[in-house]
């Protein structure tokens, strides 16, 4: 019994550290595929006369495939002003900061496997901020900030500088749009941007 319970351990263990190998590269290849985090900074142009520009800082994180198409997730955020006319019919003007985030993802294709590339990429997602509601109490108006979400559909455009094989300096351009015209964006519902980041992988 033992005997035969040793040639089993020894048969067996070539099997095993044949899989743990398998698992091992896989991983490894899984791993040199995703590349996190990418942080870029730029600004937001919006076009609108009731919302000004703003300094935008994006994150993201992206898993590419061999035949040059890559998915990604984005997770962005800029404060900006706003000058709002007439205001529920209270107050003549309001201006103030609101805080935007995005939450955005997509389908991308990279060109070019050398130090220089470049990329296109669509995504899709929503809009997060804070819109100023005012309530008028005897002869007091407060102005609240009510919570609100639009969807949102981005285009892109952007180069990468390869340091090595896992880190690049990307530059970016981009067209922003949100699908309802309400809120901010009553007549204008679009935006350009432009960003400079730095992304790796993993491992």
């Amino acid at each position: 019994m033992i005997k035969l319970t040793l040639i089993s351990f020894f048969l067996f263990l070539p099997y095993c550290v044949f899989s743990q190998n398998v698992v091992d590269k896989e991983v490894n290849t899984i791993s040199k595929r995703i590349f996190l985090p990418a942080i870029e900074m730029g600004y937001v142009y919006e076009n609108s006369k009731i919302l000004g520009g703003g300094l935008l800082i994006k994150t993201s994180i992206e898993y590419r495939s061999k035949q040059n198409v890559f998915y990604k997730l984005n997770y962005d955020v800029f404060d900006t002003e706003y000058k709002l006319n007439n205001i529920n019919n209270f107050t003549n003007i309001i201006q103030g900061k609101t805080a935007i985030e995005d939450i955005v993802m997509g389908v991308g294709y990279r060109v070019r496997k050398s130090k220089v590339r470049y990329f296109l990429l669509y995504q899709l997602g929503v809009r997060f901020y804070d819109y100023p509601k005012s309530e008028q109490t005897n002869d007091i108006i407060i102005i609240l900030q009510k919570k609100n979400t639009n969807t949102l559909s981005r285009y892109s455009l952007g180069t990468e500088y390869y340091i090595n094989s896992k880190s690049a300096i990307t530059l970016e351009i981009f067209f922003a749009n949100v699908w309802r015209k309400k809120d901010f964006w009553k007549t204008n519902n679009n935006s350009l941007g432009i960003t400079i980041g730095f992304t790796t992988t993993i491992f």
